[in-house]
């Protein structure tokens, strides 16, 4: 996945199934240098640039790293949801 030097790096393709993400660089990060970056997950029915709009995420990214936005895909979940409480994969079943 290859983001823009800084501000949103926009929607790149990711995983097996055509996942996307949404990457917010940090400006002025020098690539040379590692960084934090912080995942979001957004909640059922909203996507990845709306969820970094209202969170105000990527003001604190600029200070220090970067945020990356996945999406849910609607074939996983028909509301967007993410599935980590479903048994079968948290691991909870084992």
């Amino acid at each position: 996945m290859r983001a823009s030097a800084h501000g949103l790096g926009g929607l790149s393709k990711l995983g097996r199934s055509g996942h996307q993400a949404l990457i917010h660089v940090a400006r002025g990060l020098d690539p040379s240098t590692p960084a934090p970056l912080v995942c979001m997950l957004h909640g059922c029915t909203q996507d990845p640039a709306t969820f970094a709009a209202t969170t105000l995420m990527n003001d604190a990214a600029d200070r220090h790293g970067s945020c990356l936005y996945p999406g849910q895909n609607r074939g996983d979940n028909p509301q967007g949801c993410w599935n980590w409480f479903s048994p079968s994969i948290s691991g909870a079943s084992r």
